[in-house]
Formats: C-alpha cells, sequence, structure tokens
C-alpha cells in the first residue's frame, strides 16, 4: 500500500513537472513596435535613456531601434519615413502587460512632450 501510496505521488510529481515545461514551450513571445515622430530630438535622447534601462529592467529586449538616437536607417514604402522605429521583444504578453501597467504608460507619456506622433502596438507572436 505504501508503495502503491509513492508511485502515485511521484507519477503526480513527473506530471505536474512535464506540464510546467509543455506550457512554458507554449507561450508566445509578445513584440512592441513603436514608430516615432520626433520634434525635440536633445530632449528626446536625454529621456530615453532612462526609458530603455526601465525596459530592460522589465524584462523588455531590443531587437531594433533605427533612426534619431538609434543605429542603423529606415526605410519604407510610403510617404513618411518615421524618425525612430523601435522593436522589443518581451517573454510573454503578460510580461508586456506589466511593463505597461508598472511603467510603460507613465513613459510613453513622458515622452510625448518631445514628439509630433508616437504610435505604439503590441502583438503576440508565434510560439517558438
Amino acid at each position: 500500500m505504501l508503495r502503491t501510496s509513492a508511485i502515485v505521488a511521484a507519477s503526480f510529481i513527473a506530471g505536474v513537472s512535464v506540464v510546467q515545461v509543455l506550457h512554458a514551450q507554449g507561450r508566445a513571445p509578445t513584440y512592441s513596435v513603436a514608430v516615432i515622430d520626433i520634434k525635440d530630438n536633445d530632449g528626446y535622447k536625454n529621456a530615453v535613456g532612462d526609458v530603455r534601462k526601465r525596459i530592460g529592467e522589465m524584462g523588455g529586449k531590443y531587437l531594433v531601434a533605427a533612426g534619431v538616437a538609434g543605429s542603423g536607417e529606415i526605410v519604407t514604402d510610403g510617404d513618411k519615413v518615421p524618425s525612430r522605429l523601435v522593436i522589443t521583444e518581451w517573454s510573454s504578453m503578460d510580461a508586456y502587460k506589466k511593463w505597461w501597467t508598472e511603467v510603460g504608460e507613465k513613459d510613453t507619456k513622458m515622452l510625448h512632450q518631445y514628439t509630433s506622433g508616437f504610435r505604439l502596438y503590441a502583438a503576440e507572436g508565434i510560439a517558438k
């Protein structure tokens, strides 16, 4: 009887571990895309450093930072090239929402004073 209980307990623990691993593997990363038109380059450059730091501390990973205060160039098939294009990766939509709730919305609103246009999009990617 004791042996049966031990086998059942071990099977349960193994099953829970497998489910947790599969659940973690199935999570899709989230990508945020910011399309920004800057009107005050100096003000933006001075403010964006702290924003970058908080994004990194909250788990965001920069994939693209092109244009003003960034590296690389922006090529477009449209009427106007934005001054700045930023793409960040987050481990999940929950991680992105946590950043947005805790500091992201405040940081974005602060950056608005240096921009004439600021569009921020977030979407789940394909599960890895």
